[in-house]
């Protein structure tokens, strides 16, 4: 399967029972199953995606906006965002981040060091991160080994779940 997701329930039905749970999804394509099913679990879903529209048949409790998250801002593309600009908007600078999904095709090599780096990861409980690395390019491998290690070490972050994408073929 491509895009599945992988939640730890523990934490989640705890903020689901208080009415605390907020979950950001970036990168949505055209497959809204995750944040549909979430949002009916009773979740708070900030949806971005700079690719798409907003279609139609959105939950309630699913907010989407046209947007991509990057590391560091380049003011010249205007559908970009960074993570304290995202939480900043929406009031979240101090609140607690049930869980972020990133499927950002290859922002994250950039943006996670960056979060890391100024805290804004210590607010959140889980991280769903779909990596996109191009084997031809050793030093970002080298570099989101580096920070995979970080988020274990300084971001207090456990992992319990990985896979190879099987759906993408090497076209080379």
């Amino acid at each position: 399967m491509d895009g599945q997701k992988y939640v730890c329930m523990d934490e989640l039905v705890e903020d689901i029972r208080n009415k605390n749970c907020i979950v950001y999804s970036f990168g949505i394509g055209e497959d809204w199953s995750f944040e549909e099913a979430i949002a009916g679990m009773g979740c708070n879903v900030y949806a971005y995606d700079p690719t798409i529209d907003h279609p139609n048949f959105l939950s309630d409790k699913i907010r989407f906006a046209r947007l991509g998250v990057v590391g560091v801002s380049k003011n010249s593309n205007q559908n970009y965002h960074t993570l304290d600009h995202i939480f900043r908007d929406n009031g979240h600078m101090s609140a607690n981040i049930s869980y972020m999904k990133l499927d950002i095709e290859s922002h994250e090599l950039s943006g996670l060091p960056v979060w890391l780096k100024s805290g804004l990861l210590n607010q959140v409980q889980q991280i769903a991160v779909e990596i996109h690395l191009q084997a031809s390019e050793k030093q970002p491998t080298l570099d989101f080994l580096h920070t995979f290690k970080n988020l274990s070490l300084v971001g207090n972050f456990r992992h319990f779940n990985w896979e190879a994408n099987n759906c993408w073929k090497n076209l080379n």
